[in-house]
């Protein structure tokens, strides 16, 4: 298994930064990149050390399904809610940085994988258009679930077993950690509704296993360790408290299939 960093994402920390504001209150989102890649401080909301830190760092540039602008900007956006940013002062910055990167988003139909290329169905715009950097970050959560179940399970497990079941609860642990439970929630069933010719009993797997992730981030709401949010998940699934689907029926999770 791949090193795991941080909280989702902590590449571009940020102990030190002071965020500047206008004098109405907008964040100046054209100084606050520069200063982000300069600051060499390492955020921490845990009693952790500074080579896990660094460990989970490392699983950015390790993988290529996470390393990439979109998910250098929910690093970003999360380092400035740590610093006290507003959600408008987020949606300034995102909007911005969208601006000025090659992340383009357009319709698409399929699973989270739709994310790797930054796809969304037309209930997950409505969404995106509604908060730019919730939504990023809730697609952020998405592809970085993507990596760790390709790390962690063999890829016959990663459609309709144990790894998909891992994948969706991952995903919305980290989105409610992030985003807060209702926009996590608003955002996984705009996924799983919207997304066309969704065969109904994987639609069903699939909010099931969404509702135990978003579960999980009310009950752990200071996580941080990517380690944490992978062995919390993976116990989820490994007692059975995931959906799989066996022989057209839904069936409890288990272990088979982990690397």
């Amino acid at each position: 298994m791949k090193k795991i960093r941080s909280r989702f994402l902590c590449l571009l920390t940020l102990s030190m930064l002071m965020i500047s504001f206008s004098t109405n209150g907008i964040v100046h989102a054209q100084n606050i990149e520069a200063r982000i890649r300069e600051n060499t401080g390492i955020i921490s909301h845990e009693s952790i050390n500074i080579d896990q830190e660094m460990n989970d760092i490392n699983y950015f540039s390790d993988n290529p399904i996470v390393d990439n602008d979109l998910m250098i900007i929910a690093d970003e956006l999360r380092n400035l809610k740590v610093h006290g940013a507003t959600d408008d002062e987020l949606n300034v910055y995102a909007k911005k940085r969208m601006e000025e990167t090659e992340v383009k988003l357009s319709r698409e139909t399929s699973d989270l994988d739709s994310y790797i290329t930054g796809n969304l169905n037309a209930q997950e715009q409505a969404l995106y258009n509604s908060n730019v950097a919730y939504g990023l970050l809730c697609m952020a959560n998405g592809k970085l679930a993507i990596g760790y179940a390709e790390d962690n399970y063999i890829s016959s497990v990663l459609h309709n077993g144990n790894g998909d079941a891992f994948r969706h609860t991952l995903w919305n642990f980290g989105m409610v950690i992030d985003v807060g439970y209702n926009f996590a929630k608003s955002w996984s069933d705009a996924h799983e509704n919207g997304t066309v010719n969704n065969p109904a009993l994987e639609k069903q797997m699939d909010l099931y296993n969404n509702s135990v992730g978003l579960n999980l981030g009310l009950t752990y709401p200071g996580t941080v360790l990517h380690s944490t949010f992978i062995n919390t998940t993976k116990t989820q699934v490994r007692n059975g408290k995931c959906k799989i689907i066996v022989n057209s029926n839904l069936q409890p999770s288990n272990s088979s299939g982990e690397k």
